[in-house]
């Protein structure tokens, strides 16, 4: 049998034969690249976290800039009292402002003004919507906002009033009775009678010596059976009666012994405090 020629060998044409390609590094840079971005956010995460801690507990965040000497040049120097619950107040609500009143001190003409606020008083408070005005000091001292209640609450007031506050004092529940105990008790005239049924009091008509603790009952007293002396504005007379029985009082003491309450005040509570210097205080007691 005849061979059959060898068959011709089929070859690919060299435009079309597979060449060896050696592995492509940019998955290698990709994954480099994307390790570096994540480590950068890491990075920066840390770093904001960081100097949000520092500016949260650093003292100068906490702080409430004091504004007493604008207030001189221009002859007006609003201070904001706030009365707060504190440790003391029976149930919630140890932040919420349980009064707020304005004192505006013209100090050419050496007159003063005491301006209550209701607490009920339903206002935008910055970026946290509506709340009532008491809200305000609450919601600064549990959120960290900078200056914490007191910023809070003065910012609030400031927009309701549109009348900058330079300062603020703010007493709680239990500094309040420690400074009226310390100064003998005030005298205070009662001009309606009602009994607190919160408070199990009875306050009868005409003047009335009161010890710390009743002057708070006073003060504070909601729940009553006469309804003339069951609002809030009923409530608010009360509460400066109360100021202006201690201020009778303070009239009479040196400006050293006036210190001195101010120093059994603040290491009665945490939360009685003030942004006011010790020389603006000597001087705005002997000049008022």
């Amino acid at each position: 049998m005849a061979s059959l020629p060898n068959e011709p060998r089929y070859e690919h044409p060299s435009h079309l034969r597979p060449v060896y390609t050696a592995p492509k590094k940019r998955k290698k840079k990709t994954s480099r690249l994307t390790e570096w971005i994540m480590f950068s956010v890491f990075a920066l995460i840390v770093i904001i976290g960081a100097i949000a801690l520092y500016t949260q507990y650093a003292p100068s965040f906490k702080t409430v800039p004091n504004r007493v000497m604008e207030g001189f040049k221009a002859d007006r120097i609003n201070i904001l009292l706030i009365g707060v619950g504190g440790p003391t107040h029976p149930g919630e609500g140890k932040d919420l402002a349980d009064a707020i009143m304005v004192l505006s001190l013209k100090p050419s003409k050496r007159q003063v003004a005491l301006i209550s606020l209701p607490r009920d008083f339903y206002v935008r408070i910055g970026h946290f919507g509506v709340h009532r005005l008491n809200a305000a000091h609450g919601l600064g001292e549990e959120n960290g906002y900078p200056g914490r209640g007191p910023a809070l609450l003065m910012e609030t007031v400031e927009k309701i009033l549109g009348e900058p506050m330079h300062a603020y004092v703010r007493v709680d529940f239990a500094a309040f009775e420690k400074i009226i105990d310390q100064i003998g008790g005030v005298d205070i005239y009662v001009y309606r009678p009602f009994y607190d049924y919160m408070f199990k009091d009875q306050f009868h008509a005409g003047w009335q010596h009161m010890t710390g603790k009743r002057a708070l009952r006073y003060a504070r007293a909601r729940y009553v059976d006469a309804s003339a002396e069951g609002n809030n504005f009923a409530r608010e007379l009360r509460q400066q009666q109360v100021i202006a029985a201690l201020r009778d009082k303070l009239e009479h003491i040196s400006a050293q012994q006036a210190m001195q309450l101010v120093g059994i005040a603040r290491t009665v509570s945490k939360y009685t405090d003030t942004n006011l210097t010790t020389g603006q205080m000597i001087d705005l007691y002997s000049m008022f």
